[in-house]
């Protein structure tokens, strides 16, 4: 399980590297409607690729259960709690860092988008390629996925705290790829740590859990964009208390994530 999670999460992060690439490059030629023309269009071969090989797949026979006895399993079970609280708060970090921390980069510290997209995103991106692979297959084989999920999660922390603790309001790019590029090897260490040890544990018969699962992606990022409207709109604080509190939830979830344990290896 560990390895072809891995290998889906490459794949998959292999085209969010490729992306702000060739964004930056169309952004230079005709603007931000040809960034939306191209994705436009990239979901053609998308649609051709679903009607030609997908149409064979046999759908297994789910059961239905509902958000409230998804949400109940998630409370009794502590190794599934874990694994919840631990998605949460990686998408909760991904959503820090992609909306507010460019946000306050490109806008507050003025570096240039094009910098931003043609060096920052692609080099910071790098993690997610490389690693998530191998570390599915030694969570396989090594040592089992609660300790990636829980060393992926003191790097975020530990970086997204620090940008507000130590004031950090440098405008060299060099330093934000090191900063980011150390957030974002964390990030991708748990994710792969959570799909594997999430779905070493369930199967068709678990759809309603899968769901809420995905869901949370959705769910991390409403909380920040609502923890952003607070702080900034509401209440008119600094940006980088996001940060602060995106770290802080960090190292509280270890408590929670502590108590999970390793699926067999």
């Amino acid at each position: 399980v560990g390895s072809i999670r891995g290998a889906m999460l490459t794949i998959t992060n292999f085209a969010a590297i490729s992306a702000p690439f060739m964004s930056s490059q169309i952004f230079n030629l005709i603007g931000y409607s040809g960034i939306f023309i191209i994705s436009a269009l990239s979901l053609i071969p998308l649609f051709l690729i679903s009607k030609i090989f997908f149409k064979s797949i046999q759908e297994p026979k789910y059961k239905f259960i509902n958000l409230f006895d998804s949400m109940r399993i998630v409370v009794k079970n502590k190794n599934i709690r874990g694994v919840f609280v631990s998605s949460f708060i990686l998408n909760s970090f991904y959503a820090a860092l992609n909306i507010y921390l460019a946000l306050y980069l490109i806008k507050i510290l003025h570096i240039p988008m094009v910098l931003y997209l043609e060096m920052l995103v692609p080099i910071t991106l790098i993690p997610f390629i490389l690693v998530p692979y191998k570390l599915g297959k030694y969570a396989d084989e090594v040592f089992g996925e609660k300790k990636p999920i829980f060393f992926g999660i003191i790097l975020m922390s530990i970086i997204m705290s620090s940008i507000y603790i130590f004031n950090i309001s440098t405008t060299n790019i060099f330093i934000w790829i090191v900063l980011i590029f150390i957030a974002r090897l964390g990030a991708t260490i748990t994710e792969t740590g959570n799909y594997t040890y999430f779905y070493k544990g369930v199967d068709s018969r678990n759809a309603g859990l899968i769901a809420f699962f995905q869901n949370i992606v959705n769910i991390g990022s409403l909380f920040i964009t609502i923890l952003g409207v607070i702080l900034l709109d509401l209440l008119n604080l600094d940006i980088k208390l996001i940060f602060l509190f995106v770290g802080l939830l960090g190292f509280l979830s270890l408590f929670i994530i502590i108590k999970i344990k390793d699926r067999e290896i």
